[in-house]
């Protein structure tokens, strides 16, 4: 009866994970030497301090074609886990 719940709360903790983007605007904006460099951060660089538009737009797509991937991967492999 968990795994439902489970499957919803990992797909939905992957997601937010991609979504650190406050802590690292507020606290290091990339870090020294773009040690704290995530691909949000990235976008958000890219398209409005270096006005580089289709640069971050690619970088969009790639960034939910790996969110994609990720889902349907635990989404096949939710239907090996134990339901009753």
């Amino acid at each position: 009866m968990l795994s439902p719940t489970t499957f919803f709360l990992i797909i939905t903790g992957v997601i937010g994970t991609f979504k650190v983007f406050d802590l690292i605007a507020v606290l290091t904006k990339g870090g020294p030497s773009g040690a704290t460099n995530v691909i949000v951060w990235e976008i958000y660089n890219q398209a409005f301090v270096n006005l580089k538009a289709g640069y971050a737009s690619a970088s969009s797509v790639i960034l939910l074609i790996i969110v994609l991937l990720i889902t349907i991967t635990q989404w096949i492999g939710q239907k090996k886990w134990v339901n009753y």
